[in-house]
């Protein structure tokens, strides 16, 4: 029986900004027995070091590329390090794993190119490697390492490698069932993804979703607007009453804006027009029988004995109870629709991200998907943020 090969890989990155997700990679790949290869082994940039480079990508079995927000050290031809092993890489016919940073625009400024020149090779570098390759994208270390695992198991199947074999070594019973271990690994790790994509999570079961209500109280103001001058009744009124709101209706407006991730202010802005939009029809309902009871037809302009009575115009305002958005986001967590964001952001941005999950994701699409034969979704989310 003859032993499993290792595979050599070779991680190309820029180096300062991305020392934390290098590590985290390298790791990963140390755990499936490859050979990880990059930068921290060669000395400086320079015609001797360029020359030791295209050696080991020539040696290396498979090739991974990282791109975060900045372009890196640049060589006499105008392109950096990293774009030319890239090219190198491509040129030899290496298969190129490449990991494209999801969201570069918000990125710290230490861990990003300001220079607008530099900014555009980095643009033209990106989009040169998602013209010719699949690519992922990640934002966090884990998604990328995550990321990593399941392209390297799946290069090594669909891609084989000649690989490093122990001169000394025979056939390892024991190599051959770490291998079977890490393939079971990833398959579960692969199932779960597809379970976070596909359903809510267990402890989801028993909370309340869809087409059931979240009730909240609301302040309704009314001015009326063609008060008759000779009546006694006020121009402007108050009362308080109990609206609903449903599951699917306040995920619909909340989930529209964390596509990309939102900061609570903005998901809190949404719930108050969603709540509002709920609840007007009732309200003005509310409203106009309140109207009926409590005033006379000569109480509104256009009033001629005899004729129909005239109808009252008022503007309505609704004003939800601020407790109803926490219990709203709350529960968006238990049933596993939105997280907490996880972007690196400014040190000057103190406000709080979400994010949708992936199950949030495949349930915004359901609700907010055109289906065929219809020309809008099941459920619109307004931006309006008053009723009037």
């Amino acid at each position: 029986m003859a032993v499993s090969p290792r595979y050599q890989v070779f991680v190309s990155s820029t180096y300062t900004d991305l020392v934390g997700e290098r590590q985290a990679v390298m790791s990963a790949l140390l755990q499936f027995d490859a050979l990880p290869a990059g930068m921290e082994l060669f000395p400086a940039a320079d015609d001797e070091a360029w020359t030791l480079i295209k050696k080991v990508i020539d040696e290396s079995d498979y090739y991974l590329l990282m791109i975060g927000g900045r372009y890196g050290s640049v060589d006499a031809d105008g392109l950096s390090f990293t774009e030319k092993e890239y090219d190198y890489a491509v040129q030899q016919q290496k298969p190129v794993m490449a990991f494209l940073h999801g969201s570069p625009d918000n990125l710290p400024v230490k861990a990003s190119d300001t220079d607008v020149a530099v900014k555009a090779k980095l643009d033209a570098f990106r989009e040169k490697v998602k013209a010719s390759k699949h690519v992922k994208f990640w934002e966090t270390p884990e998604i990328l390492t995550l990321s990593v695992i399941q392209s390297f198991a799946y290069f090594v199947k669909t891609y084989p490698a000649v690989g490093w074999v122990r001169g000394d070594s025979g056939d390892s019973p024991k190599t051959l069932a770490r291998l079977a271990e890490a393939q079971e690994r990833i398959a579960i790790l692969e199932e779960e993804l597809i379970s976070e994509a596909t359903r809510p999570p267990q402890g989801a079961v028993g909370l309340a979703t869809g087409e059931e209500t979240l009730d909240f109280d609301c302040r309704v103001q009314i001015e009326l607007l063609n008060r008759s001058d000779s009546t006694s009744i006020n121009r402007h009124q108050n009362f308080n009453s109990e609206y609903g709101i449903t599951w699917d209706e306040t995920f619909s407006a909340l989930g529209a804006a964390a596509l990309d991730e939102a900061p609570q202010t903005e998901l809190h802005a949404r719930f108050l027009a969603a709540a509002r939009r709920a609840a007007a029809p009732e309200a003005r309902a509310e409203v106009e029988a309140w109207l009926m009871k409590k005033t006379k037809p000569s109480d509104w302009d256009g009033y001629q004995a005899g004729k129909p009575r005239p109808r009252p115009q008022y503007r309505l305002t609704l004003n939800p109870d601020e407790a109803a958005f926490d219990t709203a986001l709350i529960q968006m967590q238990a049933l596993g629709l939105l997280t907490p964001g996880s972007k690196k952001r400014g040190v000057n941005d103190h406000r709080v991200y979400w994010a949708l999950t992936p199950w949030g994701r495949t349930r915004l699409t359901q609700l907010r998907s055109v289906r065929s034969g219809a020309t809008r979704p099941p459920i619109e989310a307004s931006p309006e943020t008053a009723i009037e």
